[in-house]
């Protein structure tokens, strides 16, 4: 009788397994993570990192203290704030047309470094222009 049961089991249906033990086929394929997809907005937070940390290091660490310093906010803050601005309104466009993608966080850092970088480079050169007398028109 055990032997009839057996063969009344349609051939492509597979024997329960033990809780236990895993099958290739209940398993999904690994994906890529959320933040990884939307390139552009992580590249933008990346970017505004930097920029946000260049502006925290000068406010710490006073405007002139090293020669570095003054380098980073005369060249790099120019360059990469306008970059991370416009990578972080490019990520927010993919994010609107492709939901399921992450990196809004990394959009809004760098729109908001976008922002605020070039401001600071030009409140320091007028600083700069002020300690050096081109503010005072006698």
């Amino acid at each position: 009788m055990a032997d009839e049961d057996i063969q009344q089991q349609p051939q492509n249906e597979q024997t329960p397994r033990s809780q236990g033990s895993s099958s290739p086929d209940t398993h999904k394929p690994l994906r890529q993570a959320d933040s990884i997809r939307n390139i552009k907005a992580f590249i933008s937070g990346a970017l505004g990192a930097v920029c946000l940390s260049i502006v925290a290091m000068q406010i710490f660490d006073g405007p002139l203290d090293s020669d570095t310093l003054f380098i980073a906010v005369l060249i790099i803050l120019p360059l990469m704030g306008p970059c991370a601005l416009v990578l972080g309104i490019l990520g927010i466009r993919h994010r609107t047309r492709h939901p399921s993608d992450g990196g809004i966080g990394y959009a809004i850092v760098g729109i908001v470094a976008g922002i605020i970088a070039p401001l600071w480079t030009l409140g320091f050169l007028g600083a700069l222009a002020n300690s050096v007398g081109f503010g005072s028109w006698k």
